[in-house]
């Protein structure tokens, strides 16, 4: 298909969310496709205007009190549905109509959950970019761990391997038949789901990852699932000279960043052990708090709200990460060793993936101390395999150009539609 328009939706809370899908809409434009962008709002929707793109900001938002009830709902700390009947409806009219009026060949929904009504009601193909934690197929391969966000002291109990199995099994057949999402689907004549994974599977599923890291090989995956590799910004930000008057000290040096779904207490408590341990660390507080929060800094710690991640990982020995896509892959990228302690199911799965891989270590989000950072740091920056597996990660990375083979899968698919 020559020179498609594409219906581009982002959650704009998200910075890595909001990055990787420039990148994605960036490789389709150098294509030939005409693409548009829509939100409902967030904080990061100046890069989607300074990429160049035209950009229709659609009622209702989602408010910043209603992004932080969803971060609770994703880390466990709420319980409830992300939006009521008369939330989902409104959204979804505001996006037929945004649609009607753009006539788009196929909707990227990011992860915009009210695209998977509106492009269905609008008979449009939906492509969905997914971190393969959490999708079908890794659940289908036993991949899955017990979340640590709903540990206590019962589950405790049971062996690991139990609670691995359960959720293995559960959570592709967990139904929500009477939810709220189904019956704003029936409103606009979507075939109601069966099951939560069904929200986010489209008719074409790019897996940001690598086989080599997910442990699933191409061919293994359903037909309408398709890796194209890691996606993230290369922000055009020079490297300050604070970081490299920081990273020029004797000592290991240390990368922190909790991407943008951080919560402050726990970003805090990660600069509370680079400081007591006396590491060279830099840190990437984003829009999770302000530097200026985090007190008076000594002469070994830097803390700016934006950084060049890629960069600023290739001076580090270690990353200090959470484990988002965008702090898994920027580390990856520059063959860094990670430290990881996840605060939902993600999270955690994406780091284990390096545990597997040999290149980091996750610390339990109930052993989360400073001790315990301090000594896992100690262990990835004194053994050598930790960092011969990052670089041997780092060479297959390099190589995967995600948004452009994105943007290729892309058009394929619609070439066959």
């Amino acid at each position: 298909m020559n020179n498609p328009r594409l219906a581009f939706f982002a959650y704009a809370y998200n910075l890595a969310e909001t990055t990787r899908a420039v990148e994605v809409a960036k490789a389709c434009r150098a294509l030939g496709a005409d693409i548009r962008f829509f939100t409902h709002g967030g904080t990061y929707e100046s890069h989607i205007a300074e990429a160049g793109f035209p950009l229709t900001t659609l009622q209702p938002l989602i408010t910043p009190e209603k992004h932080r009830y969803l971060m609770a709902l994703d880390q466990g700390r709420a319980i409830g549905q992300p939006f009521s009947l008369a939330e989902w409806c409104a959204q979804v009219e505001a996006e037929l109509r945004a649609l009607a009026d753009f006539a788009p060949a196929a909707v990227y929904a990011g992860m915009n959950l009210p695209s998977a009504i509106s492009a269905r009601a609008a008979h449009l193909p939906l492509v969905w970019l997914l971190p393969m934690a959490g999708t079908l197929p890794y659940f289908e391969h036993g991949l899955a761990r017990f979340p640590d966000q709903y540990e206590n002291f019962l589950t405790r109990l049971l062996p690991q391997s139990w609670k691995d199995r359960a959720v293995n099994w559960v959570v592709p057949r967990f139904g929500i038949v009477r939810g709220v999402f189904n019956q704003a689907a029936r409103k606009f004549g979507v075939p109601p789901v069966k099951t939560l994974l069904d929200i986010i599977r489209g008719d074409l599923n790019l897996l940001a990852d690598i086989p080599e890291l997910t442990g699933v090989p191409p061919e293994a995956l359903p037909d309408d699932f398709r890796y194209v590799g890691p996606i993230f910004a290369r922000l055009p930000m020079p490297v300050p000279a604070e970081v490299r008057r920081v990273f020029s000290r004797d000592g290991v040096k240390v990368f922190c960043a909790m991407g943008s779904s951080g919560r402050p207490e726990q970003l805090r408590a990660a600069v509370d052990a680079l400081r007591a341990g006396g590491y060279n660390a830099v840190i990437a507080t984003t829009s999770i708090l302000d530097p200026a929060e985090l007190g008076p800094l000594p002469e070994n710690i830097y803390a700016a709200r934006y950084l060049p991640a890629p960069a600023v990982n290739e001076l580090a020995d270690v990353a200090l990460i959470h484990g988002g896509q965008g702090t898994v892959q920027t580390a990856c990228w520059a063959g860094t060793p990670v430290v990881g302690v996840g605060f939902q199911f993600e999270q955690n799965a994406n780091l284990d993936m390096l545990v597997r891989a040999g290149m980091g270590v996750r610390i339990p989000l109930r052993e989360y101390s400073a001790p315990r950072i301090q000594a896992e740091i100690r262990r990835v920056a004194e053994h050598a395999s930790y960092k011969e597996n990052a670089e041997r990660i780092r060479a297959i990375v390099r190589k995967a150009d995600g948004a452009r083979n994105a943007a290729e899968e892309i058009y394929r698919f619609l070439e066959r539609c």
